[in-house]
């Protein structure tokens, strides 16, 4: 409360139908699919017992989505991919270090992208994810952008900041410098 007052970008979404914001992150695809199930996991299971829940119950039924991921105009995907989320501040979930690099002040948004990973290189990440070391593995980039633009075959779970948001097969996502 007694801090000092700082400008903080704000991320833009813009769906088929509309647009939605978010200050923290768009979860796009497998991180959006264990927010949505943790959601409706077990009411006896709190915190991260939830979440841990969540997660291995989404990778016995792990997906990936056929994306094409273009950052600034430069194409960053083209596949099979886990995730393509965007952050706007180093770390999201329970305090995941996702994005180290990452300022919610600088006018850029951040890309995590993660190609494909079956059931067992999944479990094997999530221990480097908690580590902050995933972002050594061949399968992960990140890159800092101003415009974003994913395209799908299949629609894709999407939340912004924790609230899920309508798959999309289609979405841009822009960052609107110092909005908040």
């Amino acid at each position: 409360l007694n801090g000092p007052t700082i400008r903080m970008d704000v991320g833009d979404v813009r769906l088929v139908r509309g647009h939605e914001f978010f200050i923290s992150s768009l979860a796009v695809g497998f991180d959006a699919s264990v927010g949505h199930r943790a959601q409706t996991a077990p009411t006896a299971l709190r915190g991260i017992l939830r979440y841990l829940w969540a997660v291995f119950a989404e990778i016995a039924s792990l997906r990936t989505w056929r994306m094409t991921v273009n950052a600034d105009g430069d194409l960053v995907r083209h596949g099979p991919t886990l995730l393509a989320s965007v952050l706007n501040t180093p770390s999201y979930g329970s305090g995941m270090k996702a994005v180290p690099n990452a300022r919610i002040a600088d006018a850029r948004l951040n890309l995590l992208v993660a190609g494909r990973f079956g059931r067992l290189g999944t479990v094997l990440m999530l221990p480097r994810l908690l580590m902050g070391w995933h972002l050594k593995h061949a399968k992960i980039r990140t890159r800092p952008f101003d415009t974003l633009r994913v395209e799908s075959d299949t629609p894709i779970p999407l939340a912004a900041d924790g609230e899920p948001l309508p798959p999309q097969k289609e979405f841009e996502v822009r960052v609107r410098p110092s909005a908040l």
